[in-house]
């Protein structure tokens, strides 16, 4: 499971439409970070489950102190563990705001509208301390264009060649003479049958898809 960035750059190296282009280290790592990203959003192949304590009398929660990779607009599913077992809506700030003004209100949380990584807001208001589990995708993090060789890549070894031909569509996209439409055609025909493999099961829907654009900035 995974591969080292030293082998996609390998992989893109030999791919023939680059045998009369020279590409630094640097530039096929931007690349390969924007077909990564694209990959990691689209599939949410990378994931992760953990939990974060809910204090008793709470109106917030800190989830990124203690889940350090998470990223707000990454959130899949909340559930509250205990007697209830029970899923927490994700909703947006405005709701949970007019919730509040509407009057106090001390039970199970049941919404949820997250601002940060480590601020998201709850209602109502936990009547007790409550363990809750956080599902969640993990973007591309940390990778240094043109340094971090040994640096691993948490996609599946089998869709490294999908992932060549989509960065080497991103480096040959804007490069006078040459024609990166089909590597581009490919490499997202090969994202769609990915998505359909890896995205089986519901409890890896996302929470709200409206804030996960910006993990395509490459």
């Amino acid at each position: 499971m995974g591969f080292l960035l030293s082998e996609l750059r390998t992989s893109v190296r030999q791919l023939p439409h680059l045998h009369d282009t020279t590409f630094t280290d640097a530039e096929v790592d931007r690349a390969a970070r924007w077909a990564i990203q694209k990959w990691l959003r689209e599939t949410r192949c990378s994931r992760a489950v953990g939990s974060v304590t809910i204090s008793s009398a709470g109106t917030t929660v800190d989830i990124g102190t203690t889940l350090t990779d998470f990223l707000p607009g990454c959130a899949l599913k909340f559930y509250i563990l205990g007697t209830t077992n029970k899923p927490l809506k994700s909703v947006s700030l405005d709701k949970i705001m007019r919730l509040r003004r509407n009057g106090t209100r001390s039970d199970t949380p049941y919404f949820i509208s997250i601002q940060t990584a480590t601020s998201a807001q709850i209602f109502p208001t936990a009547d007790a301390a409550y363990t809750m589990l956080v599902y969640y995708w993990k973007p591309l993090q940390a990778l240094t264009p043109g340094t971090a060789s040994a640096f691993t890549i948490d996609i599946d070894t089998k869709y490294l060649d999908d992932i060549a031909n989509g960065a080497c569509y991103r480096l040959l996209a804007d490069y006078p003479g040459h024609n990166a439409s089909k590597l581009g055609e490919d490499f997202m025909e090969s994202l769609a049958r990915a998505i359909g493999v890896d995205n089986t099961d519901e409890v890896w829907e996302p929470a709200d898809n409206s804030d996960l654009e910006w993990q395509n900035d490459a």
